[in-house]
């Protein structure tokens, strides 16, 4: 019995050794800005974590049927891990609160958000002037949308289409 626990401990170490490391937030920020360029879109840069409701939320909306090709057509969407529970620690993008901290996200909470041209240069982000996250107030769909408007290439109908969605939902 003591060899088959034995065992299966060996098992779960080899395992947890085996699993590469998450990407730095830097480097997965310099891939999206790449792909950007290539693609003549801009970066939407997300910070979430496994816990946060409101990040499966704003992603849900980003992936909805409504309006994903819309999303996708205008942003490469990248995704840093931060702010992880005990279990999930190791999911954490290195560098990731560091590069949340610079863009002003240090005590704002999660889900925030930051928009790039694909040279690097902000166009936007979540705060206004505290983080909005997910959009469900009013103020906060007249943020977001502000942004969307400035930095995607939504249509006007489609740009209508998500404010009266997330209008409904405030």
């Amino acid at each position: 019995m003591k060899a088959l626990r034995l065992l299966g401990l060996l098992a779960l170490v080899t395992t947890a050794l085996a699993a590469p490391a998450p990407p730095a937030a830097g480097t997965l920020l310099k891939s999206a800005e790449v792909k950007a360029g290539r693609e003549h879109k801009n970066v939407l840069l997300i910070f979430h974590a496994s816990w946060c409701g409101w990040c499966h939320k704003l992603d849900d909306l980003l992936n909805s049927a409504e309006f994903k090709t819309s999303f996708d057509n205008s942003y490469v969407i990248v995704h840093v891990i931060v702010q992880e529970d005990a279990a999930h620690k190791a999911d954490e993008n290195p560098e990731g609160e560091a590069l949340l901290d610079s863009l002003g996200g240090k005590d704002g909470g999660i889900p925030f958000f930051a928009i790039f041209d694909p040279k690097g240069t902000t166009l936007g982000n979540s705060l206004a002037p505290t983080n909005i996250g997910y959009p469900s107030e009013p103020s906060e769909v007249t943020h977001f949308m502000g942004l969307i408007k400035a930095t995607s290439h939504m249509t006007g109908a489609q740009q209508a289409a998500l404010q009266a969605f997330l209008s409904k939902k405030s």
